[in-house]
């Protein structure tokens, strides 16, 4: 699965969430920023409220609370992958590919 902004946030959880059904995803710009920052608290809170509802229905399909759960269910090969032309860094031990 491929998807692009939001799409890539849902490849990425749908992979973690069903690794027996889905082989690989990648995410382009895939709203990292929410699940790691740099971004701001007030932001983080407002946007999680009207995107996920509340913050534990957030936490359950957050990329970085899904890889500490569940991504030793993808076994040893990289399924995994987030493209970000920004070239920022992420947290939590996805596979970062940077275009400048």
């Amino acid at each position: 699965m491929v998807g692009f902004i939001k799409s890539g946030w849902g490849a990425m959880s749908l992979l973690l969430r069903h690794p027996d059904v889905f082989y690989r995803a990648a995410g382009w710009d895939a709203g990292i920023r929410l699940n790691t920052g740099p971004i701001e608290e007030s932001d983080r809170a407002e946007r999680i409220a009207r995107e996920w509802g509340t913050a534990e229905n957030f936490d359950k399909y957050r990329i970085s609370s899904l890889i500490i759960s569940r991504g030793m269910k993808l076994g040893s090969e990289t399924r995994l992958f987030y493209y970000n032309v920004g070239g920022r860094g992420v947290r939590a031990g996805l596979t970062v590919l940077s275009q400048p």
